[in-house]
């Protein structure tokens, strides 16, 4: 019967990059893996990933969720490793064990020549990442909803003569600045924990009469999910008709939306955003 080993493993994410590191000592040495270590007696695999992290990188983490326990069997030892989604709370990184580290989007984990434990988790890891933007996709839709089209209540300007909105839940904040009235320009964005993590741009104009406020706003209250930028495809009451068109997806996209009375068009606004790295 194989030795069982239990470990932590940290995956440590920072501005939408996932830490790798290489191993600088033993027989696997040179391949990549997570950061972590053995969990000691009496040690639960939270404490003991914090302590690991500080030893080998010489960083403060934040442990924030169980993403997977992988079990493999190496030839001299079954691993158990309980891997924990992270986030730096404090420190440089310092490589005190590790012969090398990168910073890798989601699309290039495969770049590097992973060890066969950690390479289980790499699905793992792309479908948390999908989910994660799931929620926030959800938070965003309920932050428009809440703001500028529910006719939310405006907060202190952060610039002369700006209008302001700001909708919080939990770790995120939506915002949503802008200047201007029949021709405008403003920034919609999205922090995680206090750090910058999606954002929208956006200009339009009134280009005829008659222009309804009112009914932009209850255009922009239908936000899909598979398109949570501004309205939906399409939208009609009475006169009014709205249409959006949108290339792209949640991590980068254009896009085009008017409005039309009686067929003829009396606003137009251009936006496009991106997550940020």
């Amino acid at each position: 019967m194989l030795k069982i080993v239990r470990v932590a493993a940290a995956i440590i994410v920072h501005n939408n990059k996932i830490l790798t590191t290489q191993r600088g000592y033993g027989e696997l040495k040179g391949g990549w893996e997570f950061p972590g270590g053995k969990i000691e007696e009496n040690e639960t695999p939270e404490n003991a990933l914090i302590r690991e992290i500080k030893e080998e990188l010489d960083i403060e983490i934040d442990v924030r969720e169980l993403l997977h326990t992988v079990e493999y069997d190496y030839p001299d030892f079954h691993l158990s490793m309980d891997c924990f989604i992270c986030k730096i709370q404090s420190g440089n990184i310092v490589l005190k064990e590790h012969q090398n580290a990168k910073w890798l989007t989601r699309q290039e984990l495969n770049s590097v020549d992973w060890l066969p434990a950690d390479k289980e988790l790499l699905e793992k890891i792309e479908r948390w990442f999908t989910m994660d933007n799931t929620k926030l996709i959800s938070f965003l839709i309920k932050a428009k909803k809440a703001t500028y089209a529910g006719k939310g209540a405006e907060t202190s300007s952060s610039r002369p003569e700006s209008h302001d909105l700001i909708y919080r839940e939990e770790d995120y904040m939506y915002y949503d600045t802008y200047l201007g009235g029949e021709q405008f320009v403003g920034e919609e964005a999205l922090w995680i924990s206090e750090k910058p993590y999606w954002s929208m741009n956006y200009a339009g104009r009134v280009i005829g009469d008659p222009f309804s406020g009112d009914f932009l706003k209850e255009a922009l209250l239908h936000v899909p999910v598979e398109m949570p930028f501004r309205g939906p495809e399409k939208y009609s009451n009475g006169d009014y008709t709205y249409q959006c068109q949108v290339t792209g997806d949640f991590e980068w996209f254009q896009g085009y939306e008017t409005i039309l009375f009686q067929g003829k068009i009396v606003y137009e606004c251009y936006f496009h955003g991106s997550i940020i790295r």
